[in-house]
């Protein structure tokens, strides 16, 4: 088997629909990994609302995963970013998504080192298929291993807080939030 950590950071979106003309817009991301059926495989990590940016929020969220190469090419695995925008008074809106397939984003990597940062924009596509605004994130991939990476709780002293959010049944997918 060969394993790869897969740290992503959301950045910020540009130019989106707007869905809150009352009120502004507090957008937020939900992020996961699907399969070819569209089937949510690892929990949701969720980014904090932007109640300044409107249509241009900003995040800078970090969120990471653990990725078993093999089962990510068979099972065809795709990185979703909703995007959303949050009212009290009423549901959530649905602003758009982003989907990307993580065979692509391998492809793209390559066998740049672990302290490379890929930077990628995409257009969000509204639940009506339009093209509107685009997403800004990075990401890398760790060296492959042949076994699942460690447990990425710091060594104490580190600064830095790791919190796990749990994995899903079979050793598709981890995931893992970091917070800073």
């Amino acid at each position: 088997m060969a394993y790869r950590t897969f740290k992503l950071q959301i950045q910020s979106a540009q130019a989106l629909r707007y869905t809150n003309y009352i009120r502004g817009m507090r957008t937020y991301a939900y992020v996961f990994i699907c399969d070819r059926n569209d089937k949510c495989i690892s929990h949701k990590a969720k980014t904090e609302k932007d109640g300044d940016g409107d249509a241009n929020p900003k995040w800078n969220f970090d969120v990471m995963f653990s990725i078993d190469i093999p089962k990510a090419e068979q099972h065809s695995l795709t990185l979703v970013v909703k995007l959303m925008s949050h009212h009290s008074a009423r549901p959530d809106t649905l602003i758009g998504e982003v989907r990307v397939p993580i065979t692509e984003l391998l492809e793209w990597f390559g066998d740049a080192a672990e302290d490379v940062h890929k930077v990628v924009n995409r257009y969000v596509v509204t639940a009506k298929g339009v093209e509107q605004g685009t997403l800004t994130f990075s990401y890398n991939f760790g060296k492959t291993l042949q076994h699942p990476p460690p447990d990425p709780t710091p060594v104490k002293g580190q600064s830095k807080v790791w919190k796990i959010l749990g994995s899903v049944p079979g050793p598709l997918i981890d995931a893992v939030m970091y917070l800073a």
